[in-house]
């Protein structure tokens, strides 16, 4: 039976990022790519193709490389357009705006990384609700061991109890009657149920100790960023207003305009270029990244993880031999579950050992009937009733197996399944963690350029100097040179 899967819509910035602009390459992840660095026959060796997926994923990383090493000689020598002022008004109107946008870029990027951390606390999430999917099976799975373990104990204690008179009549009257010997059958169950808890145990404590590693350091990268973000912001909303107030009033006598025009640009030259130097270096891993992100996302995850297993596994990615057909069906939610072949195994066992049991309960009634009708036994009906209530403990438990099996059916259900593997890839790893990020260094890359334009446009024109007149050859000095005195 097929559920209703939802369907997945990937966010605008992947579909951006998947069609980005890229010097050579396609954007699709290749086959070679994918053999040379996953699964075992990798090699780790880029080939040509390789090698052109890879720069073409880098392209925006590159343009942004190349930007600022063009901007570092332009902005050591930026007295060329010196003399080409544009007037002191639209010169402060152009540098303003070009810092307004980059505040802008790191307002929003805070936003943006925020996206990607809720992405991954998420993924977090979701992995820990799938890992207590496991654990509520291990914890069912156990109770079915439980029950059978009681269906043995007691199957023993009725030979040994209730029913020990009957077999001894039966053997002194020549009667073949025996209580049935399950061991074989339980000993099946018992090896299906330990493939299942082989399977669950080591993923679910991986999937917490994960979790409980990453979740910490969430809530601190938010803040670091936040703080980061907005000191810069703050510095430069400080350094733009100074310049404009020692540009346009340089001869203010209020004490707060005073001290703010004083300060300086070689601070924040020196600062801002460092910063952005090592900006510069996270922008270009988190673009290429998010390209790479973005190729697997848009557009289907789920189809992608199948191409690429299938490239990866020989027999391919859906094969039944395969453990991965287990995580194909759950993207899916089309055929039989991988995992109920191991229950109804299981299952299997569990209706042998009833119907051994049911079969005694009936041989007890047939030979205690027998034994009372020969009149050389002093067999009673007590005798038999006593017998049929040991085995019928026996059988008890056995019953409730079946219900446990049924729950974990619907434990392992796709409905109950699919919708964390939805939360983990599409909407936790692609909507939230790739489209974070991709929308972060976009908005990032844009504040850096825009804080590199509005720096060259500081330099330029000159706005370390008030305007007034000129000192030491150097426009904008704060006082005019006074007029020659004639001799008389």
């Amino acid at each position: 039976e097929r559920m209703r899967v939802p369907v997945y819509e990937p966010s605008p910035v992947l579909n951006i990022l998947k069609n980005s602009f890229r010097v050579r390459g396609g954007n699709e992840i290749d086959a070679s790519f994918v053999e040379n660095f996953v699964g075992s026959n990798a090699t780790g060796e880029l080939s040509v193709t390789d090698f052109d997926y890879v720069i073409g994923a880098a392209t925006g990383a590159a343009i942004l490389i190349l930007i600022f090493i063009l901007w570092l000689p332009c902005i050591c020598f930026a007295g060329f357009c010196r003399k080409k002022s544009l007037g002191n008004k639209a010169e402060v109107v152009i540098f303003t705006v070009f810092m307004a946008v980059s505040c802008f870029g790191w307002l929003y990027a805070i936003g943006s990384f925020n996206a990607a951390t809720n992405g991954v606390t998420g993924v977090l999430d979701e992995s820990i609700n799938l890992s207590n999917v496991g654990v509520k099976i291990l914890e069912t799975v156990e109770d079915g061991v439980d029950l059978v373990a009681t269906m043995s104990d007691a199957l023993d204690n009725a030979t040994t109890g209730g029913c020990a008179t009957l077999l001894n009549e039966a053997a002194n009257n020549g009667q073949s009657f025996s209580l049935p010997d399950v061991s074989a059958d339980v000993s099946g169950f018992n090896d299906e149920i330990g493939t299942i808890r082989d399977l669950l145990e080591g993923n679910t404590d991986k999937i917490e100790d994960a979790a409980n590693t990453v979740d910490p350091y969430i809530e601190k990268a938010n803040l670091g960023v936040l703080i980061l973000c907005l000191s810069l912001v703050l510095l430069i909303s400080l350094f733009t207003l100074s310049t404009v107030v020692r540009v346009v009033n340089p001869d203010t006598s209020l004490g707060f305009l005073v001290c703010l025009s004083k300060i300086s640009g070689k601070l924040f030259f020196s600062v801002g270029i460092l910063f952005m130097f090592l900006l510069l270096i996270l922008l270009v891993a988190v673009s290429t990244g998010t390209v790479v992100g973005a190729d697997f996302c848009v557009p289907d995850p789920k189809k992608e993880i199948e191409r690429i297993g299938d490239l990866i596994i020989d027999q391919g990615f859906c094969n039944p031999n395969q453990p991965t057909s287990i995580l194909c069906y759950y993207q899916k939610c089309v055929g039989p579950n991988p995992i109920e072949d191991y229950f109804n195994q299981s299952l299997g066992f569990s209706d042998d050992i009833e119907l051994a049991i049911n079969t005694t309960l009936t041989d007890i009634s047939d030979v205690g009937t027998a034994l009372i009708n020969s009149g050389t036994s002093s067999i009673t009906q007590a005798d038999i009733d006593s017998c049929t209530d040991a085995v019928e403990l026996a059988l008890s438990p056995l019953l409730q197996v079946d219900d446990v099996v049924l729950d974990i059916f619907d434990l392992i259900s796709c409905d109950n399944i699919n919708p964390l593997m939805v939360g983990i890839f599409e909407e936790g790893l692609c909507n939230g963690v790739v489209a974070g990020a991709g929308a972060a260094w976009v908005t990032l890359a844009t504040g850096m350029v825009a804080l590199m334009a509005g720096l060259l446009t500081y330099r330029c024109f000159e706005f370390e100097y008030p305007i007034g007149g000129v000192v030491d050859g150097k426009r904008g000095g704060p006082v005019a040179i006074a007029a020659p005195v004639m001799e008389k």
